[in-house]
């Protein structure tokens, strides 16, 4: 294992993943950590001819996702990272993939006519290959989710949100019946833009099968507004058909807003088991989910 000091001392990066790189890049010039929430591994590593970024830790899906699904993507004109390797390695999955080198311009975060398009593409069409790794991912809202987040607030916020989040819950279970595939978590830090000016989404740790609205939720920075539903359900319909009703459009957009209400859930639940309370992200959701949450009453 090779530890490299300016990424901290929790990312090792294995030697039969650098060599992978030094064969496909040449020597290895420097090392630069991404980040991200996820709990996997997200270097850049810079090379002689070329640089590419390395994923390790993921779930075994996304490395079968890149081997057999994303081949059949580019028919679909969705832009996904290139897979130059990938193995497992000590015990976990490490991927080796093309290095988009441009984050999505702020401007963009509101999923702009191109994304809403490319989401398009892969929520329909001819059907894909399903999965068949173990961890591979499947959205649910269960209870314990729930309840795991209401018991971070005072017993009596936690009084308040809980008949309305159960209330939802129950709203949402539609939500996860398996139609479409999906990212799983097209939200704006998961795209980039290629020296073409090409969009490409990556982190396909959650490939799976959903409502279209979870990856809308997602897309969606913040917690958003009803307005702000209603717009995206009318221009990812636009993407998708050039006729649409209104109640279409009404439906999706209830749908978006309680996708949302479940990511949100999620992933404060999440924060919660690995001990994340106060990561920045999770205080500000924290701060302003309950007043979010009463105020979106209108999706019952």
């Amino acid at each position: 294992m090779v530890t490299n000091p300016e990424a901290g001392p929790a990312l090792q990066l294995p030697e039969a993943v650098l060599q992978v790189v030094e064969r496909t890049c040449g020597s290895l010039l420097t090392i630069e950590p991404l980040g991200g929430l996820s709990g996997s591994d997200v270097v850049r590593i810079r090379a002689e001819s070329d640089s590419v970024a390395v994923k390790g830790g993921g779930r075994a899906a996304e490395a079968e996702f890149y081997r057999s699904v994303a081949p059949g993507l580019g028919a679909r004109a969705v832009s996904v990272p290139a897979l130059h390797w990938a193995g497992r390695v000590g015990g976990r999955w490490w991927l080796v993939l093309e290095d988009v080198p441009h984050p999505l311009p702020r401007e963009r975060w509101g999923a702009d006519d191109e994304l809403l398009t490319m989401l398009a593409r892969l929520h329909g069409g001819e059907p894909l290959p399903r999965l068949r790794a173990r961890d591979a991912y499947r959205p649910a809202w269960p209870v314990r989710a729930t309840t795991r987040v209401l018991a971070t607030f005072p017993a009596h916020e936690a009084a308040h949100l809980s008949p309305i989040l159960d209330a939802m819950r129950l709203a949402a279970n539609h939500l996860f019946v398996p139609e479409h595939p999906l990212s799983g978590d097209a939200n704006p830090c998961n795209w980039g833009v290629r020296a073409d000016g090409t969009a490409v989404l990556f982190d396909w740790e959650r490939f799976c099968r959903g409502s279209p609205a979870i990856d809308l939720a997602t897309m969606l920075p913040g917690l958003g507004t009803p307005d702000e539903y209603t717009g995206l359900a009318r221009r990812y319909l636009a993407a998708v058909t050039s006729s649409m009703s209104r109640g279409e459009t009404e439906r999706l957009a209830r749908d978006i807003g309680l996708a949302k209400a479940w990511t949100v859930v999620e992933f404060l639940a999440g924060a919660a088991e690995r001990g994340l309370e106060d990561e920045p992200t999770t205080s500000w959701l924290h701060s302003v989910f309950p007043g979010w949450v009463r105020s979106m009453r209108w999706l019952l």
